[in-house]
């Protein structure tokens, strides 16, 4: 379904589908995905979950409460369904969390090597949200102050409203956010 709707976008902005996934996979992206790619290559179970599970959707599924917020006032059923994402979400992360300390916590060498790994991609995917971050919000805050009268009683977080928040706090709220809950998750894996 992704890649149909990748191909129609692509096609309609007289662009090949590859040539389109090329704009949207900005290098920090492509790096990281590299790096995962090796991983899966190299046979380790660990540094997969911990690539994928606590540094890419560990980093990702804090972005969801902003949308949700967004979303809840014009469109509540959208809202519910990220809401739905973000619980489920949730779950793989904790999941990942609790299998990765727990197949490391009587091996320290490989608990370091996974520790460091996990701080390495973290800095590399910071870079990756850093962009996408920015550009989520000031598409979004743009719609959003282009229609006040539907966004009135939008948040961007807990009695922040999307018009009362300039872009700039809304992205260092967002960040800071990914960046405490993220710490969260990497001490409850035991890579802290």
């Amino acid at each position: 379904m992704f890649r149909l709707r990748l191909e129609l976008a692509s096609s309609a902005l007289g662009l090949r589908a590859d040539d389109a996934r090329e704009e949207i996979l900005i290098p920090s992206l492509k790096t990281f995905m590299d790096r995962c790619y090796e991983v899966v290559d190299g046979g380790s179970f660990v540094e997969a979950m911990v690539l994928m599970n606590l540094v890419l959707e560990g980093m990702a599924h804090p972005v969801y409460w902003y949308e949700e917020r967004y979303w809840k006032a014009i469109d509540p059923y959208l809202s519910r369904l990220v809401r739905s994402a973000f619980v489920d979400e949730t779950r793989h992360v904790a999941f990942g969390a609790h299998t990765v300390r727990s197949l490391l916590e009587k091996d320290p060498a490989r608990r370091a090597k996974a520790s460091r790994l996990c701080a390495e991609a973290s800095a590399a995917m910071g870079e990756v949200f850093d962009h996408y971050i920015q550009e989520f919000v000031g598409l979004f805050d743009a719609v959003a102050r282009m229609h006040p009268e539907r966004f009135a009683g939008a948040e961007c977080a807990p009695g922040h409203l999307i018009a009362d928040t300039p872009y700039e706090e809304q992205v260092r709220m967002i960040r800071a956010t990914v960046e405490s809950e993220h710490a969260r998750l990497v001490a409850r894996a035991g890579l802290s």
